[in-house]
């Protein structure tokens, strides 16, 4: 005896097994296993929903998992990092609730399936009478509001009220009252309906300085009304009986005959001392030209070797150069050997002569000197 003909399939796929009689291990069928399709129709568990279907050797069998649709309508929740309670459901994505745990301040929503402030906070604590929120606030929210002064928080009607003090019955238009919106100095008082507007007072007698002008950096402090009740002074200026003022020292104007200008800094146009001219010198606080026998003998000593100046003359030369490597040009320089007088250092004065050069080098005797 032979298996009939159409017994000709082995069914041994992945997902595959016989239906029916078998001949010698071949069927005349081959179903699906439907492997993860584990419930039928009839035995899908509360709160799941179907997500695909497999026709089996026995029928068709679902894949399924939580129903936790977004709309809030499932039956579960995801609690995220929240533990939840009541009853769970785990399905191939994680474990769901059907109660999440809320935070303080925070209770759960049975309708809307989520943690939502607690019915105590709901204030927005804003309005005329209300200066802000007390306490904790949840979502911008709060069980109880701060209220400006002469008004006292109703509980019972969610409001701040009158407390019955004259303040309340007050006109509050802060523009009838006086005040008005404007700048005003250091001094101001405020409208306690609206600070917006103030009421300006005028400065002190004390605030009297501008603090700008010659020798002023600024005023020191803060100002009213655009002045200040001291001022701060350039250098050498200093702050004198309400003014920045030059020290007492500076009191040479430095002009005038045998003056070549002030000596230092100046302040207010003068210095503390000036400097003088070519046969003049300063002494007792002006240039005085110097006596007759002093220029007679500095005149002499220029020709013969005296003393001219702080300086005895030693040795003097006439030189001539013509179109040297450096200088391109012809020079004439006389050359003049000098001692100082005062500390016995040797040094070279020198007068220009035909044509003037900026620099030339010249050996006079053996030495060599670079004149600027």
């Amino acid at each position: 005896c032979v298996c009939k003909p159409e017994y000709n399939k082995t069914c041994k796929g992945a997902d595959e097994q016989g239906k029916g009689a078998t001949c010698n291990g071949k069927y005349k069928e081959c179903c699906k296993k439907c492997t993860g399709y584990n419930y039928t129709a009839s035995n899908i568990p509360t709160g799941h929903v179907k997500t695909g279907s497999c026709e089996s050797c026995t029928g068709t069998k679902y894949k399924t998992k939580c129903d936790t649709n977004s709309s809030n309508t499932g039956t579960y929740v995801d609690c995220g990092s929240a533990s939840g309670s009541e009853t769970s459901c785990k399905d191939d994505s994680g474990t769901y609730y059907t109660k999440c745990t809320c935070p303080t301040m925070y209770e759960w929503s049975a309708s809307a399936k989520k943690c939502v402030c607690s019915t105590g906070y709901k204030y927005t604590c804003s309005g005329s009478n209300i200066s802000g929120g007390e306490g904790n606030s949840c979502d911008g929210k709060y069980q109880k509001c701060k209220c400006k002064t002469g008004f006292t928080w109703s509980a019972s009607s969610g409001m701040c009220v009158c407390n019955g003090t004259d303040w309340c019955t007050l006109n509050q238009d802060c523009a009838a009252l006086g005040y008005k919106q404007q700048s005003c100095p250091e001094l101001s008082i405020k409208c306690p309906f609206d600070t917006n507007y103030v009421y300006c007072i005028s400065c002190p007698s004390k605030y009297k300085y501008t603090c700008s002008g010659t020798g002023y950096s600024g005023g020191s402090g803060t100002a009213c009304g655009g002045k200040y009740t001291t001022c701060t002074c350039k250098s050498p200026y200093t702050w004198t009986n309400g003014a920045c003022s030059c020290p007492s020292t500076y009191k040479y104007a430095c002009t005038g005959t045998g003056y070549s200008g002030g000596s230092g800094t100046a302040c207010g146009g003068k210095y503390t001392k000036c400097t003088c001219k070519s046969g003049y010198s300063w002494s007792s606080g002006k240039c005085t030209k110097q006596s007759s026998s002093s220029s007679s003998s500095s005149s002499s000593s220029s020709s013969s070797g005296g003393n001219s100046c702080g300086r005895t003359q030693t040795k003097c030369y006439d030189y001539t150069m013509y179109s040297g490597p450096r200088i391109g040009q012809c020079c004439f320089y006389r050359f003049c050997w000098y001692k100082d007088c005062s500390d016995g250092k040797v040094d070279l004065g020198c007068k220009t002569g035909y044509p003037t050069q900026a620099s030339c080098d010249n050996a006079v005797s053996g030495n060599t000197y670079v004149l600027n």
